[in-house]
């Protein structure tokens, strides 16, 4: 099964190393949910009005000029993070504020080695978990 029963309206987004996410490709007609692949905690604590997904315009890529600033809206959007170090970052948060807001903000589904497909078998075809 996929997640929202349709690959098509979620947005992966390329995290790692970013300071914050692009989410020029963001299709609020089409898109139900965005995957953040590799996000940090510290990405989410400075961009915490967007993961907040308030019901106004949140304005990104803002730079001295502001030339390369958008805006999304992404109230009622899924937002999930898909992150190998999640548990451990919030562990090294200095700031006890910093780590209870991602505490209380955030489930997590810790996956470990289990696969997260189930294999097909034979005349079936494969389903995603």
């Amino acid at each position: 099964m996929w997640l929202l029963n349709d690959p098509q309206v979620i947005l992966e987004v390329n995290c790692a190393s970013c300071p914050e996410p692009d989410l020029r490709d963001f299709r609020p007609l089409l898109h139900r949910g965005i995957l953040f692949d590799q996000a940090t905690a510290e990405m989410v604590l400075r961009q915490r009005k967007l993961f907040q997904a308030p019901a106004v315009d949140v304005r990104l890529g803002c730079s001295t000029r502001n030339c390369h600033a958008y805006d999304v809206f992404v109230s009622g959007v899924a937002m999930m993070i898909a992150s190998n170090t999640w548990e451990s970052e919030l562990k090294a948060l200095t700031r006890v504020e910093d780590r209870k807001w991602l505490e209380d903000n955030s489930i997590v589904v810790t996956v470990g080695s289990l696969p997260l497909w189930l294999e097909r078998q034979e005349g079936e075809e494969s389903v995603g978990v």
